[in-house]
């Protein structure tokens, strides 16, 4: 029976070898205060999702096999009881996000889901 098990799980994994392969995937950050606290939770795919697309202005946020496989890392804070988008950043470079919201900062009246932090 143990030798059944093991050339079942040998053959799960020689079948599909990428559901045991995963990138980790870089978190986005929670500015509170003069606290930093890294967020698991991704708000800014609820709005693309919305939206229907990764574009920001003319800058697609590209999904990749890397660390960052979102495309981007958000930065957001919690100001009044509201969460708002601070920055996004591809690789190295900052997006601007008046582009895309017409501000520097942008009420992410798109998410009212909950936000994760370890």
């Amino acid at each position: 029976m143990k030798n059944a098990f093991s050339y079942l799980v040998f053959a799960l994994l020689f079948i599909n070898p990428q559901s045991i392969i995963a990138s980790p995937v870089a978190p986005d950050y929670l500015v509170s205060n003069k606290d930093t606290f890294v967020l698991y939770s991704t708000p800014l795919d609820y709005y693309f999702d919305i939206k229907g697309d990764r574009f920001i202005g003319e800058i697609e946020l590209k999904r990749s096999g890397l660390i960052d496989n979102r495309g981007y890392v958000a930065t957001w804070s919690i100001e009044e009881g509201k969460l708002y988008l601070l920055n996004i950043q591809q690789g190295k470079k900052s997006i601007p996000l008046a582009e895309e919201f017409f501000e520097h900062k942008t009420f992410a009246n798109w998410y009212t889901g909950t936000l994760y932090s370890p």
